[in-house]
């Protein structure tokens, strides 16, 4: 079972996943810190990707989206490739370009530094709505970095194993001798 299996909210659309409805309205989201922080970051900050289809993407559409992923704990990058695929509003946002799970990874590894600043942003604001509704009492800046640092490093690491998998075949026939009857190899 794959997170967008798991996350209704992912079969929904990206335009929806990232958006609490009576939130948006007031202008408090997720969706909107995260966008709002993507927007303030200069140019330079960003690196531009396109998609392998040669079309431009909004590099601060695919940084939000990303940002909101993490901080909603879907790391995986064909999970939310597959997500965007069909999503109209995510595309039209995107200037047509809808990223494959490669696409984004290479997003990714270029745009580290942007990706944290914008996904603290994002944990910041569940942060500070877990300390309104009393459920933590104060928030820690170097616990927020910590955290956003280790669901960057989760994304990659589910990636890279995906990736294994993926490339992973039989036991070179060399090899096989070290598992035979749990004795060396005799000459």
């Amino acid at each position: 079972m794959t997170a967008v299996d798991s996350n209704p909210s992912l079969k929904r659309g990206m335009a929806q996943f990232c958006s609490e409805t009576r939130e948006q309205a007031h202008g408090h989201s997720l969706a909107h810190a995260i966008e709002t922080k993507a927007q303030s970051l200069s140019d330079e900050t960003i690196c531009k990707v396109s998609c392998d289809d040669g079309l431009p993407m909004d590099s601060r559409m695919l940084l939000a989206l990303l940002s909101c992923c993490y901080a909603r704990q879907t790391y995986r990058s064909a999970d939310v490739a597959d997500a965007v695929r069909n999503d109209v509003v995510f595309r039209q946002r995107c200037l047509g370009g809808s990223p494959n799970a490669r696409t984004i990874r290479r997003f990714r590894r270029k745009n580290r530094a942007a990706l944290h600043t914008c996904l603290l942003a994002g944990l910041r604001f569940l942060a500070e709505q877990k300390l309104h509704g009393g459920l933590i009492s104060r928030i820690c800046e170097k616990s927020l970095e910590d955290e956003a640092r280790r669901r960057i490093i989760m994304a990659m690491f589910i990636d890279s194993m995906e990736s294994d998998r993926d490339q992973t075949t039989d036991v070179p026939t060399e090899m096989t001798y070290l598992f035979a009857k749990g004795g060396g190899r005799v000459h």
